[in-house]
């Protein structure tokens, strides 16, 4: 049995498969980026990191999150350095 299509009804088929592979790289496209920011936010919270420090990671701002990282890590230094009886000087 063999069925005769018209260049109408090839367009049509033509059209809806364009529409539905639109539509179907959207949806995985979607997928995706769920599962990339998932797998982002799950390492970061892994990190126990401070709350302002992992806010700043998953906004995606790494730069601005390393930085504060580091000053809270100086700023940490100090303070100890600062605990410590001075060192005693032989005269």
């Amino acid at each position: 049995m063999t069925y005769e299509l018209n260049a109408l009804q090839v367009f049509t088929v033509f059209l809806a498969g364009v529409f539905f592979g639109v539509v179907l790289v959207r949806i995985m496209d979607w997928a995706i980026a769920r599962l990339f920011r998932y797998v982002r936010r799950r390492r970061v919270r892994q990190m126990n990191l401070d709350p302002e420090v992992e806010a700043l990671a998953l906004q995606g701002r790494y730069d601005e999150a390393s930085r504060e990282m580091n000053r809270r890590h100086v700023e940490s230094l100090e303070q100890l350095r600062s605990l410590e009886p001075p060192t005693p000087t032989i005269h």
